[in-house]
């Protein structure tokens, strides 16, 4: 006889949906501490629930009321364990067929419901269509990020419940004492989510007496990994067929790849696949998928470097501020959106450049490494009829792309990771492998600087013209730059005046600056300072740094436009603090000699100093306002 109590809250899954915006720190400690307590008196009991999950865990005012049912099902089928994989040991998902679940594996669920009691969202939610590829990155130890808010001891307490190890988890009484002791108003808060250090920290291998990729042996280590993976594939497909054949009632073909189609639990219906509480709703998710939009496309236009990123950041910040939105909240609702997966990219980079946070190279680091990691893309294709706003699959594409490319821009500079342009090289070229014409450029740059490979001009242009054929607008500008400069290759003033044209016909603002550039010393056409004051502001105007210069000189000097000091030194001061070292000596001469501002050597010496910082100048330099 079994005896049934009513819940007037639901299920602590439907729970969290409806309620988890009203909940504060102190009510989520008291679900986590009546949790903890409930499976404490199980385990001491010597009674192993071993189907612990938010469907099984009921709300009744205020209070947790566990569904003991699942502790008498000792003989819990794989086929119910691969539904709820995220709640499952995973050393059982990996060796189901002789490993026994047991009181650590409550250990291990606990870990996970306490930080979705954090969180309120359900664990790895936006990868639940990559099946496979989910199961196996949890198996190898692929874990949720603690949010934001939390407390370090209560992110200490469930990251030691999930280890993979049944014996390096604590036990129920070690963990009902550890929650008990946490006092809330007197915590560390956690700002920023826990970081993944084991790959940043590890020493990084240089290939010796060698320029090129090892293919070899990386495809080798490759296809290791494959024949592990489709071990563990034929292993979990034998066992479900066996289930189904002792179960007539489940009626559905596991003999694709694609066996989480049928097996994985359907989502509720609501009003859109995006809504996870009321507090989401169109015009939201409308301007979070526009944003990404706009950053996808201005990455591919302007790139990523020290004097074009700033392009991007302000496209991003004039977007958020037209729409009257906070950059802080929108970081949080990329950071804690059910699609996650698919922002990775604009979170590493609002974390890279300060958006709505302060400036975090390990953090950008971490967000970058998981949009580069590759999925193993379903024929489900129920995610894309679903939604309003984008292709799921193209939209996961371009985020891999941003981050193998800002991954390898990380990797030259060492922000947030060793130096390694080796490393960088690699990177570049998975993203042409993964069809970025972007990136085709950025093998280019590596040519053209000796990054990870041996310094070829020759090679550095034919990397640029594929990409600008293929009409990318940052490597029209390269293609330009080399006719203009290059002693490698025939100089061509007119083609590299008709390269900077294409350049700017497709929006990249360093192009309107060499364009300008052109008309101001008649590289192409004859001279035309007021063409080039023209091509100067637009490049000014979309935050290229030496545009900004340009202008000030302009203004200074009265080339192309009436001579103003004041507007001069104010272009100035935007060019150094986007980080121009011509733009700061420049400022630092404004403020020497009073142009614009007034005398102030100190500050002259400061922004001097700050040139010198990017290498631009020796001490005791003299700079020109112009070159």
């Amino acid at each position: 006889m079994f005896i049934h109590e009513y819940a007037n809250e639901g299920t602590l899954r439907q729970y969290l949906d409806q309620y988890f915006y009203m909940l504060n720190w102190n009510d989520k400690f008291n679900f986590a501490k009546q949790l903890v307590s409930a499976i404490k008196c199980l385990h001491e009991n010597d009674i192993v629930h071993l189907n612990l999950n938010p469907k099984n865990i009921f709300v009744h005012e205020g209070n947790l009321k566990l569904n003991a049912f699942g502790a008498f099902q000792y003989r819990s089928k794989f086929l119910n364990k691969i539904k709820l994989m995220q709640y499952t040991d995973p050393q059982y998902l990996e060796n189901h067929e002789t490993y026994k679940l047991n009181k650590s594996s409550d250990i291990y669920s606990i870990g996970v419901l306490l930080w979705e009691i954090s969180s309120g969202i359900v664990p790895f939610k936006s990868e639940l269509s990559y099946g496979f590829n989910l199961l196996n990155a949890i198996i190898h130890g692929k874990r949720e990020d603690a949010v934001p808010g939390t407390p370090t001891k209560y992110v200490k307490i469930y990251t030691e419940c999930w280890r993979y190890g049944s014996n390096l988890r604590p036990t129920i009484q070690h963990v009902f004492k550890e929650i008990n002791n946490i006092n809330y108003n007197f915590e560390e808060i956690i700002t920023e989510s826990i970081k993944d250090k084991e790959y940043r920290e590890k020493p990084i291998s240089k290939l010796e007496n060698s320029n090129q990729i090892d293919l070899l042996q990386h495809y080798i280590d490759l296809r290791y990994e494959m024949i592990k993976e489709l071990e563990i594939i034929s292993s979990i497909t034998t066992t479900l067929n066996k289930t189904l054949v002792e179960d007539s009632s489940v009626n559905c073909s596991l003999f694709t790849l694609n066996i989480y189609e049928n097996v994985l639990e359907k989502v509720p219906k609501r009003s859109s696949l995006f809504i996870t509480n009321q507090l989401y709703d169109y015009d939201l998710q409308k301007f979070l998928f526009d944003l990404n939009h706009l950053f996808i496309s201005q990455f591919n236009i302007q790139g990523i470097s020290e004097i074009t990123t700033s392009s991007i950041v302000q496209c991003l910040r004039n977007f958020i501020d037209d729409n009257n939105k906070c950059p802080f909240k929108i970081l949080e609702q990329y950071y804690t959106h059910q699609l996650r997966i698919c922002f990775t990219g604009i979170i590493g980079f609002f974390y890279e450049y300060g958006i709505g946070t302060s400036v975090d190279y390990c953090k950008a680091f971490d967000m970058y490494k998981k949009a580069a990691e590759e999925f193993y893309f379903t024929n489900n294709d129920s995610l894309n009829k679903s939604n309003y706003f984008f292709n799921t699959e193209d939209l996961l594409k371009e985020n891999q792309i941003i981050g193998l490319i800002s991954l390898g821009n990380l990797y030259i500079y060492g922000k947030g990771v060793l130096v390694n342009k080796q490393k960088a090289f690699q990177l570049f070229l998975k993203s042409v492998l993964r069809g970025s014409v972007l990136g085709k450029c950025y093998i280019g740059d590596c040519y053209h600087y000796g990054y990870g490979v041996i310094e070829d001009h020759s090679q550095s242009f034919d990397w640029y013209l594929k990409s600008a054929e293929e009409g990318n607008a940052r490597a029209q500008n390269a293609v330009g730059y080399c006719y203009q400069f290059s002693d490698k290759i025939p100089k061509n003033d007119y083609l590299a005046f008709t390269w900077f044209s294409k350049s700017i016909d497709n929006g990249n603002y360093l192009g309107y600056r060499n364009l300008g550039y052109c008309y101001q010393f008649g590289i192409g056409t004859p001279v035309d300072e007021k063409q080039a004051f023209k091509y100067f502001k637009k490049s000014a105007n979309g935050e290229n740094s030496i545009g900004q210069n340009d202008l000030g000189y302009c203004y200074q000097n009265g080339r192309g436009t009436l001579k103003n000091e004041s507007k001069a030194f104010s272009y100035y001061m935007k060019s150094a603090k986007n980080g121009n070292s011509l733009g700061q000596c420049n400022l630092g001469r404004c403020y020497s000699h009073g142009i614009g501002t007034s005398v102030d050597e100190k500050l002259a010496s400061e922004w001097y100093k700050e040139s010198v910082k990017k290498g631009r100048y020796k001490i005791g330099q003299h700079c020109s306002l112009h070159e």
